[in-house]
């Protein structure tokens, strides 16, 4: 059975622009996307309208350098979660309780008042 792996095709981030100037035209919003194989910067800047507040976004395509730096974190998230499903069962399961400690679901009956 063939591991399937997470793509970064058609899905990007956005957040508030910690570098916005003030007094400049500068994005309120500032992210990434792929889109087609291609890494763009996104920009957003926050609009007001008679129908309420909305964001206009431009996407401007990343340097090649930009790119690789997103696409070798992409290959790396890939190998860490791919290495995490082969772990064996054993390591996967939670740490058992040490001796002596309470358990709540043991005679749960008996602490009904009723």
């Amino acid at each position: 059975m063939s591991e399937k792996q997470y793509s970064d095709e058609l899905t990007g981030i956005i957040g508030k622009n910690d570098m916005k100037r003030e007094g400049k035209q500068d994005p309120d919003i500032r992210g990434r996307s792929k889109i087609g194989g291609i890494w763009y910067w996104v920009s957003g800047w926050k609009k007001n309208s008679a129908n309420g507040s909305f964001y206009s976004l431009a996407y401007t395509e990343m340097s090649v350098a930009d790119a690789q730096k997103y696409e070798e974190k992409s290959r790396q998230r890939n190998q860490s979660q791919s290495q995490q499903r082969q772990q064996p069962a054993a390591q996967q399961q939670p740490p058992s309780r040490p001796e002596g400690s309470h358990n709540p679901d043991a005679n749960f009956d008996e602490d009904v008042p009723f």
